[in-house]
């Protein structure tokens, strides 16, 4: 019988076979005691289709050592059960039980070559990524300089580019003056202020295939740019903030590329946990005020056209949770060095929503993947 792909699963049978490579895996435990309470997977198909697997304690022996990250798998006999709506760690509504009949088989592939890529080819590949639904891309490379490292074969692709220009920082009242003006488009600044309050709508509900916004009709979504409707929806980051130095202030707008980097966890992530604390901002999101931040902020046609627009966020040279107390930090659970970036509020959350297979309700470290599908601020923008 050949493997099925993971969109195919459903709840009417045990007889999958599904072929996936694990892209995550974390060990939930109980932060007072230390019991084990499961073992978590992210597993993703040949098509990109990703779910979640959750493993009991008693059988974390026997895969702990068994399954290996970004290793393909043949996996067989197995649950498909619904997933809880307070928490999984991916939008897919179904997820795996492991069991002791489960079967794991390692698959072998070809050789593994990494690839780095530099400059605007890297940004080239990002949309690429971001436009492609979800589905695997697949690229031809030439002109590559390769080298050995470590015993591992690695193919970076080198190249040049001007170097960039250096930033100006200037003051909230010059930039407020110079969106006025007239010829100036595409110019870099860097400001720094405190910020004063996170303005209420921090996020969009945005297309699963592209960083557009959707247009809900009843119970689906439809997306412009992509010309598509679909059943899901994925929550963005949109976070207006309001800066102030000591000449004047204005509203900054982090999108997802930053808003993951800077917030450490997707805006999706977010979205769920605040939907069950009925917050209207989430307390990580709120814990940026009285902050002192630097960012950079590019002024383009957008600002000249709409001067009373906010500003769009290129980047920002800081780390919110740097500024998370000890006290805060100590009051919540501890989690691997791999996964610092998840903030004490994520995981207070995810402790709340362990899984109903296990008796404990506390305790949950797990890694979040920040790559995939963050786009340019400016597109996500239009």
């Amino acid at each position: 019988m050949a493997p099925q792909l993971l969109k195919d699963l459903s709840t009417n049978s045990r007889k999958w076979i599904i072929q996936t490579r694990v892209s995550q895996k974390w060990i939930a435990t109980n932060c007072n005691t230390g019991k084990l309470l499961h073992m978590d997977l992210v597993l993703i198909d040949s098509e990109g289709s990703d779910i979640w697997a959750m493993i009991p304690p008693f059988l974390i022996p026997k895969f702990e050592s068994t399954l290996k990250e970004q290793e393909v798998y043949e996996i067989r006999h197995f649950k498909v059960a619904l997933t809880k709506n307070t928490f999984r760690p991916v939008p897919n509504r179904l997820m795996l039980e492991f069991h002791s009949a489960t079967l794991v088989q390692h698959v072998k592939r070809g050789e593994m070559v990494r690839v780095t890529l530099w400059g605007t080819i890297g940004n080239q590949v990002d949309d690429m990524v971001s436009h492609n639904e979800g589905r695997p891309v697949r690229m031809l490379l030439q002109f590559l300089l390769t080298n050995i490292k470590d015993g591992r074969l690695n193919a970076p692709v080198l190249l040049a580019e001007e170097p960039a220009p250096e930033v100006q920082q200037i003051s909230i009242a010059q930039l407020n003056e110079f969106k006025t003006m007239e010829g100036k488009i595409d110019q870099v600044f860097a400001v720094e202020g405190q910020v004063i309050q996170v303005r209420s709508n921090w996020f969009y509900m945005g297309c699963v295939g592209c960083p557009r916004k959707v247009e809900e009709d009843l119970d689906e979504y439809f997306c412009g740019h992509c010309n598509t409707t679909s059943k899901s929806a994925a929550a963005k980051y949109r976070v207006k903030l309001q800066l102030q130095d000591d000449s004047g202030d204005a509203d900054f707008a982090i999108l997802a590329r930053e808003g993951l980097r800077f917030f450490g966890v997707m805006a999706d992530v977010l979205f769920q946990g605040n939907q069950r604390k009925k917050e209207p901002i989430p307390r990580q999101i709120e814990q940026v005020v009285s902050m002192k931040l630097k960012v950079h902020v590019k002024l383009t046609q957008f600002n000249f056209i709409n001067p009373q627009a906010e500003y769009t966020v290129a980047c920002i040279e800081h780390d919110p949770l740097a500024q998370i107390s000890e006290e805060s930090v100590a009051s919540q659970t501890s989690f691997p060095a791999n996964s610092q970036e998840i903030s004490p509020d994520l995981v207070e959350a995810n402790l709340e929503d362990s899984s109903a297979s296990s008796e404990a309700t506390e305790g949950n470290n797990f890694k979040r993947q920040k790559k995939a599908q963050v786009v340019d601020s400016d597109e996500e923008e239009k």
